[in-house]
């Protein structure tokens, strides 16, 4: 294979390095390659085997490529296979709202959420059981205990290292953040929205040598066009800031403050993905 120097700038430099390291560069044109592995996933989902479904998902979360409604559906199901009830209830009913009552799975996604729920109930009713148990014990036999706090994020880091079956917390961090963002590209009508139907604008990141890498597809002139840029992670606030108004949501820019990922107006995902932006530089900055 040969490989073309680019000499247009670090912004290139940056895009073709995170093409020829990503592990979404396929033999296959990409939408046959997002096919093969969807088509693999329902098998292995069929198959009760989870695991395999899930490294197939996260192939497909980091490839720019649109995925159909039915990503959302297996999505769902591996997430509340590993009793991530929340992951799981957002995905299952994303593919509701998508593909509608004509979906291939709308009956066995509204049988998954209620089964969900009922999960959901029980483990936070044995928690609370537990809880009590051993609250109770501990007032007898230790009356002067120490609490013990969690530095902010390192729960949710650990839960996303087994979510994604990783040792990394910058490459769980990753996976998840673009998980969120192909969920979240901006359309001028929220409406109609479809995984089928591209967003007009859409991102993806790759952490990597203390660099944040940022690749935006602009689909809003009809034609297609992906810039990148690199942000020097060292120096930066972490606490990323995110804001909605009228249909769009905002996340701040960490270097100046100013508007930088336009979102579509869900505040509570635009928040999630700050946020998980904010733990990932943070893990970034520690040279993790």
């Amino acid at each position: 294979m040969t490989t073309h120097r680019l000499r247009k700038g670090a912004s290139a430099a940056l895009l073709l390095g995170m093409l020829l390291t990503s592990p979404c560069t396929f033999a296959l044109p990409e939408e046959h390659e997002v096919r093969r592995l969807m088509m693999a996933t329902e098998q292995a989902v069929d198959a009760g085997r989870w695991e395999e479904a899930g490294d197939y998902l996260n192939e497909l979360a980091g490839m720019p490529t649109p995925k159909p409604d039915d990503f959302l559906y297996f999505r769902g199901r591996v997430q509340a296979e590993r009793e991530n009830f929340l992951a799981a209830r957002s995905a299952l009913e994303d593919y509701v709202e998508a593909a509608g009552a004509e979906g291939a799975h709308y009956s066995e996604a509204l049988q998954a959420i209620t089964r969900i729920d009922r999960q959901k109930a029980a483990a936070e009713s044995k928690e609370a059981e537990i809880t009590r148990a051993g609250n109770g014990q501990n007032a007898a036999n230790q009356p002067a205990m120490t609490m013990m706090i969690e530095p902010s994020g390192s729960g949710s880091i650990e839960s996303l290292k087994k979510l994604y079956l990783t040792s990394s917390a910058t490459k769980a961090l990753q996976l998840h953040i673009n998980g969120l963002l192909d969920l979240a590209g901006w359309t001028p009508d929220q409406r109609i929205i479809r995984m089928d139907e591209p967003a007009q604008i859409s991102y993806q990141i790759d952490a990597g040598n203390g660099q944040l890498g940022v690749v935006t597809l602009d689909r809003t002139s009809g034609v297609s066009r992906m810039t990148s840029e690199s942000i020097d992670v060292f120096g930066i606030n972490p606490n990323l800031k995110s804001d909605c108004i009228d249909n769009a949501c905002w996340i701040y820019d960490p270097r100046d403050g100013d508007r930088w990922l336009k979102l579509a107006g869900d505040r509570e995902r635009a928040r999630e993905i700050a946020d998980n932006l904010g733990l990932l530089i943070r893990e970034m900055q520690k040279g993790q």
